[in-house]
């Protein structure tokens, strides 16, 4: 049975479900590429907000701060869903396998590297124990 289908978690309510290409373990993602019907209300009701505030001071140009939170929202949903959309497993990233393959590539065999390095290294348990057993000699 591959290990990497097998997950420790769920997503309550996955905005994207699919299998990479490339280990083949089921992937939930919980944000989509675009703005969701809820994040416009969320803009509306802060410039709402922002304009009750500041029309006394800016007048009716506080309205415009709808675009203002308009390009904060969709900088913040980008970067978490490109955040999100590398494999966690294997390091398969699909917008880079897009744009350049040698270049996904390159990122998924870094992943391997990078992950070689983290992963602590098992020696021999037996010789490891007698180490620790043994007093440290020191000489004053």
């Amino acid at each position: 049975m591959n290990t990497l289908n097998k997950r420790s978690y769920k997503l309550k309510s996955p905005k994207l479900k699919f299998i990479c290409p490339l280990c083949t373990s089921n992937r939930e993602m919980k944000y989509q590429k675009c703005l969701s019907a809820l994040n416009y209300v969320q803009i509306v009701l802060l410039t709402l907000v922002t304009t009750y505030f500041a029309f006394s001071a800016i007048g009716a140009k506080a309205i415009l701060s709808f675009f203002m939170y308009w390009m904060v929202f969709e900088m913040v949903n980008k970067f978490l869903y490109r955040r999100e959309l590398p494999c966690p497993h294997c390091g398969f990233d699909a917008t880079w396998y897009k744009r350049d393959v040698k270049i996904a590539k390159k990122k998924v065999e870094e992943f391997w590297e990078k992950q070689a390095v983290t992963k602590p290294v098992m020696t021999n348990p037996s010789s490891s124990s007698e180490n620790l057993s043994q007093p440290s000699q020191t000489t004053a």
